[in-house]
C-alpha cells in the first residue's frame, strides 16, 4: 500500500504541470485536474491504510509480548512441579534436581554417578556401572532430552522455557527449548494439549508421531548440545 501512495504522490505534480501547460496552450485541462485530484485521494487513502496496518502489527506484537509475560507459575504450581518431576517425568529415578527460575523457566538436572546419589540419599546402593548401563540402554539420553521438556511444558502452562542437563562420562548433554520453539517444531498447541485431560491429543499428535528412535535422534541433533 505504501508503494501505491508513493506513486500517487509522484503523479500529482505531473498532472498539475500538464494541466498548466494545457491552459497556457488554451487546451482542455479538465481531465488533468481530475487526474491530479484522484491522485490526491489515492495518496490519502494509502496513508490511512498504511497507518492502520502498522497499528495492527504493533497491536499484534504487543499482544504477543503481553501473553508471554503472563506465563508465570504460581507457588502452588511450583510445588506441584516438584512432585511431578520426582514421580512422572521421563527417567525420574535418576533425577538430581528440578527447579523453577524466574517463575517461568524449568531447569532439570539428572544424575549419572553413584557419588551424586550418595549425596542425595546416603542409603543409596546404586553403582556407577548400574547407572551408566541404564543411561546407555537404547537411546535413553535422547528420550529424556526430547520427552522431558515436552512433558513439563504440556503439564504446566506457566512455563515458557525448559532446560535439561545430563552429565555423562565427563560430558554434559543439554537442551534448552522454549514453548514457542516446541510448538513450531511439533506443530502443536501446548495449551490445547494441557486442556485435554484424556491425553488423546497428546498421544495422537505427539507420542504416536515423534516418540520413536529416528525422530528423537533428529530432534536432539538439531536442538541439543554436548560439551
Amino acid at each position: 500500500m505504501w508503494f501505491i501512495g508513493f506513486l500517487s504522490l509522484l503523479l500529482i505534480p505531473i498532472f498539475i504541470i500538464f494541466a498548466i501547460i494545457a491552459l497556457i496552450r488554451k487546451r482542455e485541462a479538465k481531465n488533468y485536474f481530475i487526474a491530479a485530484g484522484f491522485s490526491v485521494l489515492v495518496f490519502g487513502f494509502a496513508i490511512i491504510q498504511s497507518n492502520k496496518e502498522e497499528g495492527t502489527t504493533e497491536a499484534f506484537d504487543k499482544t504477543q509480548i503481553e501473553q508471554e509475560k503472563k506465563r508465570k507459575m504460581s507457588d502452588e504450581e511450583i510445588v506441584r512441579f516438584k512432585k511431578y518431576t520426582a514421580k512422572t517425568i521421563k527417567n525420574h529415578v535418576f533425577l538430581k534436581e528440578a527447579k523453577i527460575i524466574n517463575g517461568n523457566k524449568a531447569q532439570i538436572d539428572y544424575a549419572s554417578t553413584a557419588k551424586v546419589f550418595k549425596e542425595l540419599s546416603p542409603e543409596s546402593a546404586l553403582t556407577d556401572e548400574f547407572i551408566l548401563a541404564a543411561w546407555k540402554n537404547g537411546d535413553m539420553v535422547n528420550k529424556v532430552l526430547m520427552e522431558a521438556p515436552l512433558q513439563v511444558l504440556r503439564e504446566f502452562p506457566g512455563l515458557e522455557e525448559v532446560q535439561v542437563n545430563i552429565p555423562l562420562e565427563g560430558k554434559v548433554h543439554s537442551i534448552n527449548v522454549s514453548r514457542k520453539l516446541v510448538e513450531k517444531n511439533f506443530n502443536i498447541n501446548l495449551d490445547e494439549l494441557h486442556e485435554d485431560k484424556s491425553l488423546d491429543k497428546w498421544r495422537t499428535q505427539v507420542v504416536d508421531i515423534y516418540f520413536n528412535k529416528k525422530e528423537r535422534e533428529k530432534y536432539v541433533q538439531e536442538f541439543a548440545t554436548v560439551k
